[in-house]
């Protein structure tokens, strides 16, 4: 009999009838193996990884033997306070969040507006939050939404934001009140505020004329107090670098172009602006272009910091700053000389970026390069072997575009021209 052939059902039975013991098996390890594989890091792993960066509520982490017993918590104020320290230790554990969510979605109607807001914003730091919970969840808060605080409400909005959705009665109750409480909101609350509206095209007039009344109330009333008391140090707009980009995104993006609530973004920008970080000085660039804002001193300070931050920028975010910078200085004098240390910079930073480049960023690069007239033999070191190595991903579209770039800049370059005589197939020009 060949010792690979199956065994019967009268060879097994003694097997199967010996004890797990004497099989050298640990009976209790069994299954907990496939738990502890289910659920992840122990607690001990948890704390052990967490302790090291952060300061733990011991007294809550030793409540729980495990993350099993964890996720089985029923009680709202116990999954709050879970959701809550995991949020602290910023640790994503999808698992033990799955369960509670369901805990949470079969209790809804326990569960309030302020309640479901400290957990969406936990679960939207951690990247947890799913539209099923924000749908879900839709009644609760469009009844009890009055029971927000100002912080709440913010909350609220953003993980819809988050979400990208927008439910009709929610964004209703979250819009009248934060109507009623407009004055009891921060500066820095009203920023966030309107980003989620922006994030998901909101464009309610009512809000964004009373955030812009509210800022302009509070310039007068800090310039004010600077007019009192020169030596106070309360004479700027208590709003960080983040505040700002996200106000003015948003109000371009959504239209308002309000010339005072931008005079007010000019000069609260120039007093943090080292503290712009690449993103923020792209977002806030293009803002200004949607806004149609021209400002000298702003941006000649966006300019400098963006030389601080390029090795930050990548490649979406670097093509859309050097295009917002050509179209806001474009038709004015010396152009190019207040241009060429930014554009200079960036041409070194090329290598690095462009290799992740689609043919609309190669062709948005050039005419950014073109409109303020910069010329450098460097920038086509780079571009025009990308172009050839993408040729076929280009359009006739991209093709025309980057041949006015060349010739604006009055680059004659047998390599594109073959390239483009090759790809351009004239049937498809309009």
């Amino acid at each position: 009999v060949s010792p690979f052939a199956p065994l019967g059902e009268r060879e097994l039975e003694p097997w199967l009838q010996q004890p797990l013991q004497d099989l050298g098996v640990d009976e209790s390890a069994i299954g907990s193996g496939s738990r502890t594989q289910r659920s992840g890091a122990s607690i001990g792993e948890v704390v052990q990884a967490a302790s090291e960066k952060y300061d733990l509520n011991m007294e809550f982490w030793g409540k729980y033997t495990d993350i099993p017993s964890m996720a089985l918590a029923a009680e709202k104020d116990d999954i709050l306070q879970i959701i809550e320290n995991f949020a602290l230790i910023r640790r994503k554990h999808v698992y033990l969040f799955q369960r509670l969510k369901a805990t949470v979605l079969r209790s809804l109607d326990d569960w309030s507006a302020p309640d479901l807001a400290g957990v969406c914003h936990a679960w939207a730091q951690l990247g947890f939050l799913h539209e099923d919970l924000c749908v879900a969840m839709a009644d609760r808060v469009s009844t009890t939404a009055q029971n927000c605080t100002t912080q709440e409400l913010v909350w609220l909005l953003d993980a819809y934001a988050s979400a990208r959705c927008s439910v009709e009665s929610v964004s209703d109750a979250l819009v009248m009140q934060t109507l009623i409480r407009m004055d009891e909101f921060t500066l820095s609350q009203l920023c966030h505020h309107a980003s989620s509206f922006a994030r998901l095209n909101l464009r309610h007039e009512g809000i964004f004329c009373a955030i812009a009344e509210r800022f302009v109330a509070q310039a007068a009333t800090t310039a004010a107090e600077g007019a009192i008391s020169p030596s106070s140090s309360r004479v700027s707009l208590p709003l960080c670098a983040r505040d700002i980009t996200l106000a003015a995104y948003s109000f371009a993006k959504l239209g308002f172009h309000a010339q005072g609530f931008f005079d007010i973004i000019a000069a609260r920008s120039l007093e943090v602006m080292r503290d712009f970080t690449a993103r923020d000085l792209q977002m806030l660039t293009v803002a200004l272009v949607r806004a149609r804002h021209l400002d000298g001193e702003l941006l000649h300070g966006i300019s400098v910091q963006a030389q601080r931050r390029m090795a930050q920028f990548n490649s979406e975010s670097l093509v859309l700053m050097l295009r917002g910078m050509a179209l806001l200085r474009r038709g004015e004098a010396r152009v190019a000389a207040k241009h060429e240390p930014l554009f200079t910079r960036a041409i070194a930073q090329l290598p690095r970026a462009i290799p992740t480049f689609r043919p609309v960023d190669v062709t948005m690069l050039l005419s950014a390069f073109a409109a303020v007239q910069v010329h450098s033999a460097a920038l086509f070191d780079v571009v025009t072997p990308v172009i050839l190595e993408k040729a076929p991903l280009f359009t006739p579209a991209d093709w025309l575009s980057a041949l006015r770039s060349y010739a604006a800049l009055g680059r004659k370059d047998a390599l594109f021209l073959s390239a483009l005589v090759l790809h351009l197939q004239a049937p498809k020009l309009s």
